[in-house]
């Protein structure tokens, strides 16, 4: 093996030891679960009569990270929640680590 051949082998064994496997890499889950229940709690209770079934029930319509993020936006949006972006990526964090298990 040549020595161009073995930097190229160690310096993908580098990148990949420091790759982000998170769905929501910037996301702080504990952070998040502060944010739900500060923001999200009562509206879930409300439509759904506990918290964890709209999350687990059978016909959940999210089915990826993306979409993940999209409803939050989308019910930080109607919901007038008034979450950042960042706060958005913490809450799509704790509801992937709590719930989805999304890589």
């Amino acid at each position: 093996m040549n020595r161009v051949s073995i930097l190229v082998a160690l310096a993908g064994f580098t990148f990949s030891a420091f790759a982000q496997h998170d769905a929501f890499p910037f996301g702080e889950p504990k952070a998040g679960a502060k944010l739900f229940e500060a923001k999200c709690t009562d509206c879930h209770l409300r439509m759904f009569g506990e918290v964890p079934k709209a999350f687990t029930r059978e016909n959940r319509k999210t089915k990826d990270a993306p979409s993940l993020l999209a409803w939050v936006q989308r019910c930080n949006n109607a919901n007038k929640a008034g979450l950042n972006r960042e706060e958005e990526e913490h809450l799509a964090a704790y509801l992937n680590d709590a719930f989805y298990k999304f890589k």
